[in-house]
């Protein structure tokens, strides 16, 4: 048995610190910012081309925003 972590896309507040510094806009369940967005396509498109080689029997995510948005690219 293979077993893959994979994370989520980067979110709007990981953003905002990596950028910024910026705490303020603190939440929970933040969205993945539009490089995010870039970054789970680009993890789709890894995927499709690998099929062969993943061939994933189950997939368990987090119920958190970012993560759902990361696998729905």
């Amino acid at each position: 048995m293979q077993i893959i972590f994979i994370r989520h896309a980067e979110s709007v507040k990981g953003e905002q610190l990596f950028l910024h510094g910026d705490n303020r806009k603190y939440t929970l369940d933040p969205s993945i910012s539009e490089f995010g967005k870039k970054q789970a396509g680009a993890l789709a498109d890894f995927l499709a081309g690998h099929r062969k080689e993943y061939n994933f029997e189950r997939i368990l995510i987090s119920p958190t925003m970012r993560t759902l948005q990361t696998v729905q690219a």
